[in-house]
């Protein structure tokens, strides 16, 4: 089974969400630095770990259900793919000539705002996570690797439903044509 990667990808979302994950990144370099000589008391109670290794199973589950059924992987760059990136222009431009066409674009501004606060934050905790203090009593700590992956699997299962969200937001590629997420023109799949 050959996979295919992606088409090609969208330089305005790439940039927003390079530039998101770039300052979670930096931030969280800095908040480490910062907390690193801090003592905190682990509270085992706190780590929530159970809840996040089913989750996780359930995420891995749906990604290999997904690369399965597509036989491709170019849904995992759905979010910065040019498509995307067109379908946000049809979507603004939309906006000019309709009510609906306004409520569609602030609910993109919206979703694509919540992903790029996920990327920042995925940034965030992969830099800030080296400090011990950070992640004692983090979701899936008190090791930096086991909040990093419960921090993970959350932003995972939170792309997933934007991305679900913002395929049925935007204005489709071509009006006429509008099936399940996957299936259509310019849709995740």
């Amino acid at each position: 089974m050959k996979l295919k990667l992606c088409s090609r990808l969208s330089t305005t979302l790439t940039i927003l969400l390079g530039v998101a994950s770039g300052i979670g990144l930096a931030l969280g370099a800095l908040s480490a630095v910062s907390s690193a000589t801090k003592v905190v008391e682990h509270r085992p109670e706190d780590n929530a770990v159970l809840p996040h290794v089913v989750i996780g199973l359930l995420v891995l589950g749906f990604i290999i259900g997904a690369m399965i059924s597509t036989r491709s992987m170019r849904w995992f760059w759905w979010p910065i793919d040019a498509s995307v990136g067109e379908r946000f222009g049809r979507t603004f431009r939309s906006s000019r000539n309709s009510f609906s066409g306004l409520l569609r674009s602030v609910g993109a501004v919206i979703l694509q705002a919540f992903m790029a606060l996920l990327v920042f934050r995925m940034g965030f905790q992969a830099t800030a996570g080296m400090a011990s203090s950070f992640s004692v009593n983090a979701w899936g700590g008190p090791s930096a690797f086991g909040a990093f992956m419960a921090h993970g699997v959350d932003a995972v299962v939170c792309l997933i439903v934007a991305c679900l969200a913002l395929d049925r937001v935007l204005v489709p590629t071509n009006p006429s044509v509008r099936t399940d997420a996957g299936q259509g023109a310019g849709r995740p799949g």
